[in-house]
């Protein structure tokens, strides 16, 4: 039986929003939170601040947020251990890299939005105050860029080939800056 143009579309459609699913679901959450920044009164922006006051900073739900995004974060770096076991058959009975790096992205993604929250995120987070928090402002900016970093590694430098010679280095750049957030993490929890 012949496939139809339409059939064929949809088809390319599906396999478009299955590789992309993540990618768009960030540029839906950009896209948010620029309307929040943007389309949001200034005393709706209030009110939303108000609302997550108990989850922000040292209250005892922004604790739990803080620590909790933190723990997904460390459980998603099993990856790393999974990838660098060297051996294929155990990456393999471990159910294979692909599954590991999705597992990797989600937990990494769903810890940043809870430290991000933690951190005062979308309208206490303020760049310049974050300096007077100790090492809270140098782990939360080493959180943004290890994200962005990880999102690029993910999505950009496998398609982009433009990107190939300029960033041949970012696997060893993401990693250091992945050792340096937890190297500042664990200070910011120790020293708190």
């Amino acid at each position: 039986m012949m496939e139809t143009r339409a059939d064929g579309l949809a088809k390319a459609s599906a396999r478009f929003l299955q590789r992309n699913a993540a990618l768009l679901l960030l540029a839906l959450a950009l896209a948010g939170v620029a309307y929040l920044y943007l389309a949001v009164p200034r005393d709706g922006q209030r009110s939303i601040t108000d609302a997550m006051r108990p989850w922000i900073g040292d209250s005892s739900g922004g604790l739990y947020l803080g620590y909790a995004g933190t723990l997904l974060i460390v459980a998603a770096q099993v990856y790393t251990a999974v990838k660098r076991s060297g051996s294929p058959t155990v990456a393999r009975k471990l159910g294979g890299i692909a599954v590991w790096l999705d597992l990797h992205i989600a937990l990494s993604l769903i810890g940043f939005v809870a430290v991000a929250v933690h951190a005062g995120f979308p309208f206490r987070f303020h760049a310049d105050r974050l300096a007077q928090n100790g090492f809270a402002g140098p782990a939360t900016w080493l959180l943004l860029i290890t994200t962005v970093s990880g999102i690029f590694g993910r999505y950009l430098y496998r398609r982009i080939h433009l990107f190939k010679r300029a960033f041949r280095f970012w696997k060893e750049t993401h990693l250091v800056v992945t050792f340096l957030f937890f190297l500042f993490t664990l200070i910011h929890i120790v020293e708190a």
